[in-house]
């Protein structure tokens, strides 16, 4: 499972995701019929948002996250050290971050958001682009289509099922056949005091802030438990 959130307001821009890392089994019958895959849980404690604290930019990502059985921690640190200038702005990051995956891995499916703050005309505005690597795919989410003009709001990707069936409401038949909403599971959030090798009802989340006309993000993980009755 993974699924990120990107929020962008004037005063500032969060990020967020899930930290779990699934697997595809394969299984089969012991005659060799193919049987339907499953996906197991292998750690509820992987990175999927990093920080670039010299250019103030924010990057998450879901899809594959192993890319030639490395880590897309391990390929996010040799970007920031090989590629990137303390110069570079959100725009650059995003532009040279989709050409450092497309030449190492094209066939990747791996989707990232990239966002910070740009200055123009003295003022600062933000800036939030989506790229995928298998399609060669870099798009600004944050303006209107078509224009230059910059809307605020949300943005997410990944298992958009699962954000789809926190945030969207839900309505049922009742017993006398009228529409009634659904009373939606208690999502419970609280600060992450330490970080174990163990999966458990809480699922941590890794959320990272950045000010607006600042460079210093601000990381931090709660753990967050789903109840459901």
């Amino acid at each position: 499972m993974s699924f990120i959130i990107t929020v962008y307001i004037p005063e500032a821009i969060v990020m967020a995701s899930d930290s779990r890392q699934s697997i595809t089994v394969q299984r089969q019958t012991p005659e060799g019929t193919k049987l339907r895959p499953v996906e197991v849980v292998s750690s509820d404690f992987v990175y999927k948002i990093f920080l670039l604290p010299k250019q103030g930019v924010g990057i998450s990502t879901f899809g594959e996250s192993v890319l030639g059985k490395v880590s897309i921690e391990s390929h996010m640190k040799r970007f920031e050290e090989e590629e990137l200038k303390d110069k570079d702005d959100v725009l650059s990051v995003a532009q040279k971050l989709l050409e450092f995956f497309r030449k190492k891995f094209p066939n990747a499916d791996t989707a990232l958001h990239i966002a910070g703050f740009k200055k123009e005309s003295g003022i600062s505005v933000p800036h939030v682009y989506h790229c995928q690597v298998r399609r060669s795919e870099m798009r600004r989410l944050n303006t209107k289509p078509g224009t230059n003009e910059v809307v605020y709001g949300a943005s997410w990707g990944g298992q958009v099922d699962v954000i789809a069936g926190i945030l969207t409401p839900s309505q049922i038949t009742s017993s006398d056949g009228k529409m009634q909403q659904v009373i939606k599971a208690p999502v419970i959030g609280m600060p992450c005091q330490f970080k174990m090798p163990l999966i458990s009802p809480y699922m941590p989340l890794e959320l990272l802030l950045i000010p607006s006309g600042s460079r210093q993000g601000l990381k931090m993980w709660v753990d967050l438990l789903m109840c459901y009755y």
